[in-house]
């Protein structure tokens, strides 16, 4: 009889460290799901400030840079229009970038040479010689 009721033991162990065994196997598998919707939401978030981008515009010429009396603001014409700022956009020279993307619109312009212009609100980011 004492084998019988150690069998019997062993068995009640097994079954109790298998049930808890598989609760935490579901709180894992709970937790890696909550961590995945995290990182999807996270993704989701980011990628809404990466879509401010307006686009890139091809192939069109500089016609006219322009800046008012002491501004670092300066505006571009340009030959075609863009989505929503017509055919004038801008940008300012005392940002990162801003005195070689007014060398470069100004090369485009004396040498009249199409470019590639990547823009946001009509700002622009980056210009491409063609």
């Amino acid at each position: 009889m004492r084998s019988g009721a150690t069998i019997r033991d062993k068995r009640a162990r097994k079954s109790i460290f298998s049930s808890s065994s598989s609760s935490l196997d579901q709180l894992n598998k709970a937790n890696v799901m909550n961590m995945r919707s995290l990182c999807l939401l996270l993704l989701l978030a980011l990628s809404g400030q990466a879509s401010a981008l307006d686009g890139i515009t091809g192939d069109i010429k500089v016609v006219q840079v322009g800046t008012y009396q002491n501004a670092s603001l300066h505006y571009v014409w340009f030959s075609v229009a863009m989505t929503n700022c017509a055919t004038t956009m801008r940008f300012d020279e005392t940002k990162p970038g801003g005195k070689a993307l007014f060398a470069t619109l100004n090369i485009a312009l004396i040498n009249q040479r199409k470019v590639d212009v990547r823009y946001s609100d009509c700002d622009i980011i980056e210009v491409y010689l063609k």
